[in-house]
């Protein structure tokens, strides 16, 4: 039996529900959501990439200034 593209594993799914969950919580940046999904897919996701982009997601944010008086 071969796999092909249309194959979809259960360690797939899951790490497109986590993804998207973690995504839609505002735990991860969206622009940092396919790297996760790709890194997880092949369990290459380690302790310090988890810390950065949930640190990331959830800095407070400045608000910008502007020059209008």
């Amino acid at each position: 039996m071969t796999a092909n593209a249309t194959d979809i594993t259960p360690n797939d799914l899951l790490a497109e529900e986590v993804a998207e969950a973690l995504a839609s919580a505002g735990l991860v940046p969206e622009n940092r959501k396919a790297d996760l999904l790709s890194k997880l897919k092949v369990g290459g996701v380690r302790q310090e990439d988890w810390g950065l982009w949930v640190d990331i997601a959830t800095a407070p944010r400045k608000p910008m200034e502007t020059d209008h008086e």
